[in-house]
């Protein structure tokens, strides 16, 4: 299992001040998932799809488990003209702003396959373009967790794997000092600390990849995956993003 740690220590690259210094090839090679993730507006992204699957509470129950999509382009850009977005057959409205559509167990058919992402014309017609991309989004999450857990030394945490996530499987430790009355004085600060790992179904917890977080505090346990692709539509650059993460409370 290949695990890099890495810790937040200031802002993540977004998007901001880098669409005219690098290609977008260049872009590609520099965000990773989780900068996407931590990073979510930027001044110079024109239009997103959005694709997020949320489980609070470790996806216990069914009622803990929402599905949306969203859509957005920045008003005045060109590639705001087009009058809708399909995800292969399903079409979402697309214009100039935000459009939030609420939970369809529909939405969860977009995981665990290869998409294709269209822009379209009136009548459903495909624009010049065709296809703007295509990408591969990995199974939902499923977690195996229903308590609160100890992330000690002993604990592995268990998921369904995907081979086919090149991206692997980020886990995140949160800790914020309103939920810690009794470590406020020495940690006043929220700290956050993620390895990433690959997407085989299993992690053994290991109390030194998260270093920073105060030994008996109560956190967030984050578990997330994904993909996303950033495509080109004559000048405009629309991000296509497709999550799912789970989380609960857990004691460190």
């Amino acid at each position: 299992m290949r695990i890099v740690f890495v810790l937040f220590t200031s802002a993540l690259l977004g998007f901001g001040c880098t669409k005219d210094s690098l290609s977008l090839s260049k872009l590609k090679e520099t965000l990773t998932l989780i900068d996407i993730y931590r990073a979510v507006t930027n001044e110079s992204l024109d239009a997103s799809l959005t694709i997020d699957n949320y489980q609070a509470n470790f996806g216990f129950s069914e009622e803990d488990r929402v599905t949306l999509v969203s859509t957005a382009c920045v008003p005045g850009k060109d590639i705001c003209k087009y009058s809708s977005i399909a995800v292969d057959d399903l079409q979402l409205k697309f214009e100039e702003g935000t459009n939030r559509y609420p939970h369809d167990p529909i939405y969860n058919d977009l995981f665990g396959k290869t998409v294709s992402v269209s822009l379209l014309e009136g009548e459903g017609v495909i624009g010049r373009n065709g296809i703007l991309t295509q990408l591969y989004i990995p199974h939902a999450l499923e977690v195996d967790i229903n308590e609160v857990p100890q992330l000690s030394n002993s604990f592995v945490l268990n998921w369904n794997a995907d081979q086919m996530n090149e991206l692997g499987v980020y886990i995140i430790v949160q800790y914020a000092a309103v939920e810690n009355p009794n470590f406020v004085d020495d940690f006043p600060e929220e700290i956050v600390n993620y390895i990433q790992t690959e997407d085989d179904g299993s992690y053994v917890f290991q109390v030194n990849d998260f270093p920073d977080i105060p030994e008996g505090s109560l956190v967030t346990l984050k578990i997330i995956r994904g993909a996303f692709e950033l495509a080109e539509e004559g000048e405009d650059l629309i991000r296509v993003f497709a999550l799912s993460h789970v989380t609960g409370y857990a004691r460190f």
